[in-house]
């Protein structure tokens, strides 16, 4: 309700009892917002509160008090109350029966020193209480990310929407194409363009996370706080469990529509999943170390146009340039999911050339030796997408 009277900057806002309800540290952390508003934009802020807690006073400028009967204790200055404003009001000058009082009413606040707080804690046993196990912290963290994906259906059905169109429309480009050695350059791009299209999440981390910065920060300044890795790790298998729709969406229409054999569609999808949970773990690293706006507006774009360069057949360093193609092999992982891929589908694919000369390669395994990719494994490929998404999450929580 505060926020909403906010919007149209009104000239005074009247609140009435905005912290009922409210345990002691949230009503201090509410009257904070209302008087930094109520500076930054000049409005004069009314607030009716009862028997409000001593650490609220500071947060007001002026102050009218009332007795438990109505008449009137006190108004002017808070720094002016009589004797001390707090004392004031914790220890009421008019003593009223708790049976005239409504229930609410009964709890009153004692300053602790008084004789009437001696009195009123005597007798109180005092003990420890012991914070949430390991288990349990983790657990609630787990529970929370999940509620937060299952509360906004919107995003992940725009997130699969996504994934189902960018699958029909390449799957149309390259709709029943030719596995042949002369049709070479057609698969190699289709390669490229699936491998690249998977890179996609990066974006999706990079711009949600910020949102949730804010909180997650707010929540380290607690005194029971959880470890920032264990944030990271919930988050990472919240967001895996909501990417492999996403991976059987893409990897099944594109592959089945361009004709790949049923026992290397599967490959196909779990190439895309890792592909995908590996960029998007890329992207909460950066996301980490960047304003959103330069995050996805700037840095994901340019790095992903360079692991396109170097990870994909778009180029390949030869001659003068290969040291530096090979160096940066290393460090693009989107390298590892074209290699997936790569090794999986060419193997596949019919030869010899029939017009010797006229094919980008005579036959399949001259492709792989040309792209450095003879000397390794489907296998070894995702042991490498998944050290990235490791290694990037690791980065991201420290």
């Amino acid at each position: 309700c505060i926020a909403m009277a906010l919007v149209t900057r009104p000239a005074i806002l009247v609140l009435d009892e905005p912290t009922t309800g409210l345990d002691s540290n949230t009503a201090k952390q509410v009257m904070a917002a209302v008087q930094q508003l109520a500076r930054r934009y000049d409005c004069a802020v009314v607030q009716s509160l009862q028997q409000p807690g001593s650490d609220l006073f500071p947060f007001f400028d002026d102050l009218v008090m009332l007795r438990a009967d109505g008449t009137l204790e006190y108004t002017g200055p808070t720094n002016d109350g009589p004797d001390g404003v707090p004392k004031v009001h914790r220890e009421p000058m008019t003593p009223v029966p708790h049976a005239a009082l409504p229930p609410a009413d009964h709890p009153v606040p004692l300053t602790p020193g008084t004789p009437a707080a001696t009195a009123a804690t005597a007798g109180v046993e005092r003990r420890e209480v012991g914070t949430a196990s390991f288990v349990t912290v983790c657990g609630l963290i787990f529970a929370r990310h999940y509620r937060a994906l299952l509360r906004n259906p919107l995003a992940l059905g725009m997130r699969i929407a996504q994934a189902l169109m960018l699958a029909l429309f390449f799957g149309s480009v390259f709709f029943d194409m030719p596995l042949t050695v002369d049709n070479m350059k057609q698969i190699l791009g289709f390669l490229m363009v699936f491998v690249s299209a998977s890179f996609v999440p990066v974006q999706t981390a990079a711009g949600v996370f910020p949102m949730e910065k804010d909180v997650f920060l707010e929540e380290q300044k607690l005194p029971y706080r959880y470890p920032a890795w264990v944030y990271g790790m919930s988050k990472f298998v919240t967001e895996s469990t909501a990417q492999f729709p996403l991976a059987v969406v893409y990897g099944a229409i594109m592959g089945g529509m361009i004709g790949i054999p049923g026992e290397h569609l599967g490959n196909l999808i779990l190439s895309a999943l890792l592909q995908g949970l590996a960029a998007e773990s890329f992207g909460f690293v950066v996301s980490t170390l960047a304003h959103p706006a330069l995050a996805v507006g700037v840095i994901t774009p340019v790095i992903a146009f360079v692991m396109m360069m170097v990870g994909t057949s778009l180029a390949s360093g030869q001659g003068g340039t290969k040291e530096l193609f090979d160096a940066l092999k290393h460090l693009a992982f989107l390298r590892n999911g074209f290699s997936a891929v790569a090794v999986d589908i060419l193997p596949i694919v019919k030869g010899p050339c029939s017009t010797p000369g006229f094919c980008f390669f005579n036959d399949p395994q001259e492709a792989l030796v040309f792209y450095d990719l003879d000397g390794t494994s489907l296998g070894r490929e995702w042991g490498l997408l998944v050290m990235w998404a490791v290694v990037f999450r690791v980065a991201a929580a420290l």
